[in-house]
């Protein structure tokens, strides 16, 4: 019991002051919108960085069914997240086929310090067009730093 009661007010003592905390931020799933828009694409990708998305890091993903689930880290956790997907509505037809996600992250002005793991889920769906078995290679680019992508 002591050892539950230590535990909570590090983690309470670990985390921001704030009345609009949010309590379940850490390991949350949350489901984003894939949008399929070459424009916005091409022009976030082209001046990628803290002035496109706040700063995170993409740490991992897979695909189970239609679904790809991204584990991201970044810091906060005072204020709700929010995070935006554009695909490159492009393929490039080599073998396997390719293309690009790029995701972006509104952190909403939270400048608390704890490091937050969220889980988020796109549907790919109607961007497989109901065949996501065969191989491809997506390129998960992340909006705030050019050099953090992932091939999956």
């Amino acid at each position: 019991m002591r050892n539950l009661i230590v535990l909570f007010l590090v983690v309470m003592l670990s985390s921001c002051m704030q009345d609009n905390a949010t309590d379940n931020l850490s390991l949350a799933e949350t489901n984003i919108q894939l949008y399929n828009d070459a424009t916005i694409y091409q022009s976030i990708i082209g001046s990628r960085g803290e002035e496109i998305s706040d700063a995170f890091l993409i740490d991992s993903a897979y695909i189970v069914g239609d679904w790809l689930t991204l584990r991201v880290n970044y810091s906060g956790g005072c204020n709700q997240h929010s995070f935006a997907a554009y695909w490159s509505n492009a393929w490039n037809y080599s073998e396997p086929p390719q293309t690009h996600i790029l995701i972006t992250h509104n952190a909403n002005q939270d400048y608390c310090e704890a490091w937050i793991t969220q889980e988020l889920s796109i549907n790919l769906s109607w961007l497989m067009n109901g065949n996501i078995e065969n191989p491809m290679i997506l390129i998960i680019q992340n909006g705030s730093n050019n050099q953090d992508f992932i091939i999956y």
